[in-house]
């Protein structure tokens, strides 16, 4: 019988990383670990959960076949603050898979949730995990959209990993894309109304403090200087901030530190919700985009009240065609870690009191 228990970082690290290179393809080291499952907000219940073979199935006694991280996140609900936990990275070895060791480390998890901080999990699960999280008593909140914009197709074709269907497209659209993008950053609005700074260096206090100013009444991550440090120190990752002349105002930026990914994201812009600045937030997007026009790829989530916007700077949605036809949906789930699904009257299920960009999103 497998044994499900907390993680135990002198015993189980090494079959930690190991076993996760071998179901993700990546070898990790003890930094990456402790900056993506040792930090955050603390709390009692234990943030990685894993399954220890007794022997009887096939491995052997004591081998580590498989772990559910869980990252804790500070959420605003309202005037309330909760923590929140999201399960990422889930992992079973492919000889214990079929035998209920994913359902079991999480139901373990969610026991041990329910009798301490965390008052609910969201997360991000694929169509394949979307099932066992309905299953395991989530709710579906929404599909969420995501938005692309290709400066060189058959670059992104031959370095990400796209499926033949999804490469066989962004080859056939490569001739017309440049011819299209230049045209929409022709109708794009005027963005010298708004002076921008460009900060190479993540200013996280000065991020904090603009959030702090203009913070969005929906369900969101607090985005303190301690999260902005986290957030920032992705080694996946190299960020850098734009500011606006508004004080209220920013955009994080990031480049993939991968060789063969020329990819830049737009992972969060101040204000989060739609009360920001429609000429502040072109200004931003225009010296970006101006900054990183080496990068084969920008992928940006949705703004509120900005998605004709994102359309007239070249961004494509993943929900309408063509794009739909070669991507599946990103589903956001939630489930409450008491009896009740609202807090303070704010009902957790429901889409309209979610603001989300990709710093929610666990995306290494």
């Amino acid at each position: 019988m497998t044994e499900i228990r907390a993680f135990r970082r002198r015993d189980d690290l090494d079959a930690f990383l190991s076993l996760y290179e071998q179901v993700f393809g990546r070898a990790r080291d003890a930094a990456w670990f402790d900056w993506k499952y040792a930090s955050g907000p603390t709390m009692s219940a234990p943030t990685v959960v894993v399954a220890v073979s007794d022997g009887t199935d096939g491995a052997a006694a004591g081998d580590l076949v498989g772990a559910r991280p869980f990252l804790p996140m500070q959420l605003a609900v309202g005037d309330r603050r909760v923590i929140a936990v999201q399960p990422v990275d889930a992992m079973v070895h492919p000889d214990a898979r079929r035998q209920g060791v994913f359902t079991a480390m999480t139901e373990w998890a969610l026991a041990a949730f329910e009798t301490s901080e965390p008052a609910l999990c969201f997360n991000f699960p694929n169509e394949a995990a979307a099932a066992g999280n309905r299953r395991l008593g989530w709710r579906k909140v929404q599909e969420r959209a995501s938005f692309y914009r290709f400066v060189d197709p058959a670059r992104v074709a031959e370095s990400a990993d796209l499926r033949p269907l999804a490469k066989a497209a962004a080859s056939a659209v490569a001739p017309a894309v440049s011819g299209y993008n230049a045209m929409r950053r022709a109708m794009a609005p005027d963005a010298d109304a708004v002076t921008v700074r460009r900060e190479p260096s993540v200013p996280v206090a000065e991020l904090a403090a603009r959030y702090r100013a203009r913070p969005p009444d929906a369900i969101h991550v607090v985005r303190d200087a301690a999260f902005w440090e986290h957030c920032t120190a992705n080694p996946d990752w190299r960020y850098e901030a734009y500011l606006a002349d508004d004080d209220e105002s920013a955009l994080l930026l990031g480049r993939s530190t991968r060789p063969d990914r020329a990819v830049a994201r737009v992972t969060d812009v101040l204000p989060p919700g739609a009360e920001r600045s429609r000429a502040a937030l072109a200004a931003m997007l225009h010296r970006a985009l101006q900054d990183h026009d080496d990068a084969a790829l920008v992928v940006a989530p949705p703004l509120a009240g900005a998605t004709d916007l994102l359309a007239d700077f070249g961004f494509l949605c993943d929900r309408d065609p063509p794009l739909s036809y070669v991507t599946t949906p990103t589903n956001h789930f939630v489930r409450t870690l008491t009896d009740e699904w609202s807090i303070d009257g704010v009902d957790i299920d429901d889409a309209e009191n979610w603001t989300l960009t990709f710093v929610e999103r666990d995306t290494t």
